[in-house]
């Protein structure tokens, strides 16, 4: 028998490597962001949360000066027959998408939404409720800003609760619908969830596997998280 949760309540609630340092991301709309550690790749500002989780974002959405980020100067390339290499396992990134090799960020719509949902899953496993408002619309931004309104206590559970969600899973299904604004990604991720005795002591860990069914929006000439659901499987 299957169960049906919404990803970002969990239902409980609401029925070169540099040294790692502490660090904010300011926003020009106000937001900021944690982090460990920043990097610039393609264009965009990547920034460590923790050893297993990133998040990229555009670096016009950023204040560069106050969050004392240096970002390196444009350059043009020329692609040639000889340059364009095909991708390797060096571009697959923790999220299941890859990092483009040419001038074009994303070479399918899959790979520009699984980007997406990549940052949508890292800020929501982060537990940075503002930053997941950039990626929803609909349903979704409701039950986050429900979140986001949220008494302390219920924050802080939801916290605690995310962060025995894992880091990586696997895109196993996408569709696109006619006319260009709606689409569909499925994600599958492995978790492990410990079994205690009656004496509260744990005796070993049962597997289990879940499934996310993204709904997808565009509006504006931009794609945008409607609903995210998961399955037991």
């Amino acid at each position: 028998m299957k169960k049906l949760l919404v990803l970002t309540t969990l239902v409980v609630l609401f029925c070169s490597a540099s040294e790692i340092r502490a660090a904010t991301l300011y926003f020009k709309n106000g937001d900021e962001f944690e982090y460990q550690r920043y990097w610039e790749r393609n264009g965009r500002i990547h920034v460590q949360i923790n050893k297993e989780s990133e998040v990229d974002f555009a670096k016009d959405e950023l204040d560069l000066i106050k969050s004392k980020i240096a970002v390196k100067p444009a350059k043009t390339i020329l692609h040639t027959a000889d340059n364009i290499r095909p991708p390797s396992a060096s571009d697959t990134l923790p999220h299941g998408y890859r990092t483009p090799t040419t001038q074009t960020k994303f070479s399918t719509l899959q790979e520009e939404l699984s980007s997406i949902y990549g940052n949508f899953y890292t800020a929501m496993r982060s537990g940075n409720f503002n930053t997941l408002l950039k990626y929803v619309t609909g349903k979704q931004r409701k039950t986050t800003e429900k979140l986001i309104n949220a008494p302390e206590s219920q924050k802080t559970l939801f916290r605690q609760m995310i962060t025995n969600l894992p880091a990586d899973y696997t895109v196993t299904g996408f569709s696109a619908a006619p006319g260009g604004k709606k689409a569909t990604l499925v994600t599958r991720r492995k978790m492990l969830t410990g079994v205690y005795d009656v004496n509260g002591v744990k005796t070993h860990e049962e597997t289990s596997y879940i499934s996310n069914t993204v709904e997808f929006i565009k509006q504006n000439n931009e794609w945008k998280i409607a609903l995210a659901q998961d399955s037991l499987q």
